[in-house]
């Protein structure tokens, strides 16, 4: 099993020193990837939507609505790292052109050396698609021509035409193509299981382990349908997560972070599933083990820490106590997928 660790790149401690600072130290440590989400529109009502940190600094924070574009920091992070994965959770397909996302996605697969991982989705805030004039109700279908458009471009050389219902042009290329660079799909939903066995290499969503083991029963059958059951497939998740020495103490870092993301409106769909409270990681080292090894029997193979603490210091020192304490406990599980 191997970890990474989502990055301020939003929020109220997002600045390019804090994500560096994030990312040598997830180097040090011995995480495998830092990981992105992905949005155009960032305003106070969406002050508690990130990952690295507790809400409370969102509360403190005058204006805590910097947002750093996730292709501009992988590509910044993985030039200032040797090892680290750039992983993105998720690029939102449905109100950009997947051209654009083409040669983004090529440009930064081997400027990076391969260490990038292009995780996609449809797209999930609303204001997105409004700001820049693309149509929410069509994403789904949208999405699906997008990937189509993205196969082609990506992992086949020489010109091509595309004559969909939304997207449409003739002789496009992109060179050089990027056949080996692996996609994960964000989304759990029926048709984007559908794309994920169809098109992806992976599957990276929130959930308890009782949940991604019906997921990976479900793609695994779609993957048998749709021919690609041979190709190599990673199960991986997304977690807040709040460790402590003190069980209690855990628990009362989280207590925020979990209440907020149960109400919040990109979570809805998660929330007929599960409560965050059972997709979440908190507790002591001990007990992460134990849940994490849940995981690993129902193979998943890579977890994307959303680490909260009250002060950039203070997810550091759980970063390390993390690293120390709970990453060499599960070198060798979830090896099923």
């Amino acid at each position: 099993m191997k970890f990474g660790i989502r990055l301020p790149h939003s929020g109220p401690l997002a600045d390019a020193q804090t994500l560096r600072t994030v990312a040598r130290h997830a180097e040090a440590l011995g995480y495998d990837a830092v990981l992105t989400h992905d949005h155009v529109n960032w305003t106070l009502a969406d002050k508690y939507h990130f990952y690295f940190g507790g809400l409370e600094l969102a509360d403190a924070h005058p204006r805590p609505t910097h947002f750093y574009d996730a292709f501009a920091t992988m590509a910044h992070l993985a030039a200032l790292t040797d090892r680290l994965r750039v992983i993105s959770a998720a690029i939102c397909l449905a109100w950009r052109h997947p051209l654009m996302v083409a040669r983004l996605a090529s440009t930064l697969h081997h400027l990076s050396g391969g260490r990038f991982v292009l995780g996609l989705c449809p797209g999930n805030v609303r204001t997105d698609f409004e700001v820049v004039g693309a149509s929410w109700d069509d994403r789904s279908a949208v999405t699906d021509e997008a990937l189509e458009v993205l196969d082609r471009a990506l992992r086949h050389q020489g010109p091509f035409d595309y004559q969909g219902r939304f997207i449409r042009f003739t002789g496009a290329e992109i060179s050089p193509p990027a056949p080996d660079l692996p996609w994960w799909y964000g989304g759990s939903a029926p048709a984007g299981l559908r794309r994920a066995a169809r098109f992806c290499d992976g599957l990276i969503v929130g959930g308890p382990p009782a949940y991604l083991a019906e997921l990976r029963r479900r793609v695994e059958a779609l993957r048998r349908e749709a021919g690609t059951a041979d190709r190599p497939f990673t199960l991986a998740i997304l977690a807040a997560t709040s460790i402590d020495r003190d069980s209690e103490r855990a628990l009362a870092l989280a207590a925020k972070t979990i209440e907020e993301r149960e109400r919040a409106a990109w979570m809805r769909k998660q929330r007929r599933r599960f409560s965050e409270r059972e997709a979440a990681l908190v507790g002591t080292p001990e007990a992460l083990r134990r849940r994490l090894q849940e995981y690993a029997d129902v193979g998943v193979t890579f977890v994307g820490l959303g680490f909260v603490g009250p002060s950039l210091a203070a997810v550091l020192e759980r970063m390390e106590l993390f690293a120390r304490e709970v990453m060499p406990a599960l070198a060798g599980a979830g090896a099923r997928s």
